[in-house]
């Protein structure tokens, strides 16, 4: 939801989150609470260029991820 991701934009690997990068993505989504979907907050981190693109996220109601439902996040893109 938000439209397309920009250009030069990929998600991370799994390899590639680290805490740094996530304690800025929640820094993203609470300063931006009111930003409509697909809004893109470039950052950097050690050197590294990353967007935090708002986005609606989902979580399997009883799992471990959490909030569950439907709900606003913050995907991290690696700018390359």
């Amino acid at each position: 939801m938000g439209g397309p991701v920009s250009p030069g934009l990929r998600h991370l690997r799994s390899d590639e989150g680290t805490p740094e990068v996530a304690r800025r993505a929640r820094e993203i989504l609470d300063a931006n609470q009111n930003a409509p979907f697909g809004t893109e907050v470039p950052f950097e981190v050690d050197g590294r260029s990353y967007v935090g693109r708002i986005e609606e996220h989902y979580h399997e109601p009883g799992g471990s991820r959490r909030p569950w439902g439907r709900h606003r996040g913050v995907t991290v893109y690696l700018a390359e």
